[in-house]
């Protein structure tokens, strides 16, 4: 399907100007996911995705897929909920999802050493990791804590994580889609086109104005289009 998932990225581009995937492992096979901007979270002065200290993603999965996360640690008494909104910046609190979901929140990035070792010593020290906590604003629990070994072909430390951009913007991550390209000329070609049918109204209504005095006479006005 990756003709199609072709496809979707490019009209991921097309409006908003960046687009985003997650690649990873799962049942011995590559899995590649789109990820919504409204639910990833990255400095909007990153140059990249891998150049950032760190990226959050936030994710509502179901409760079948989180028994079935191994490694995961306070996994007792996490219940989902109903009404978990698709994004986390909710634009209309009217629109929700009444399936019932695990909302998880998943840090990549550095983190101070002493997370994994539980040493003060080592609080000063940083490593890349990954953390994953469930509920972050009602009952928070901590599920996973772990050093982030993945390395690319030159030894770098790498996030799963990629973007592609429209347009790129100077010092800006998120880049420029066509929807943002053409507002100006849009509200410029609205504007015209409004001043143009208003006035097109006014002479169909036969709405003027006339001064007296000016030779105006009603045979003048009988010629003129009803």
């Amino acid at each position: 399907f990756f003709g199609e998932d072709l496809d979707i990225m490019e009209r991921g581009l097309a409006i908003d100007g960046t687009q985003v995937w997650k690649t990873f492992e799962e049942d011995g096979k590559m899995v590649k996911e789109d990820v919504d901007l409204l639910n990833f979270y990255i400095s909007p002065t990153a140059k990249s995705i891998q150049d950032t200290s760190a990226v959050i993603e936030r994710a509502l999965i179901t409760q079948g897929q989180f028994d079935a996360m191994t490694g995961w640690i306070n996994k007792e008494n996490v219940k989902p909920k109903e009404g978990q909104h698709p994004t986390e910046r909710i634009l209309n609190s009217q629109v929700s999802d009444q399936t019932s979901m695990i909302e998880i929140w998943e840090r990549w990035g550095l983190m101070p050493k002493s997370l994994l070792t539980g040493k003060d010593t080592d609080k000063d020290e940083q490593v890349e990791g990954h953390i994953v906590i469930s509920n972050l604003d009602t009952d928070a629990k901590v599920h996973l804590i772990e050093e982030n070994t993945d390395k690319d072909s030159e030894g770098n430390i790498i996030k799963p994580y990629e973007e592609v951009w429209y347009s790129r913007v100077p010092g800006r991550w998120y880049g420029k889609g066509i929807a943002e390209k053409v507002l100006m000329p849009q509200l410029w070609v609205n504007t015209i086109a409004n001043i143009r049918i208003n006035r097109s109204y006014v002479s169909q209504l036969g709405i003027f104005k006339i001064k007296r005095g000016k030779g105006i006479t009603s045979q003048m006005i009988s010629r003129l289009a009803s």
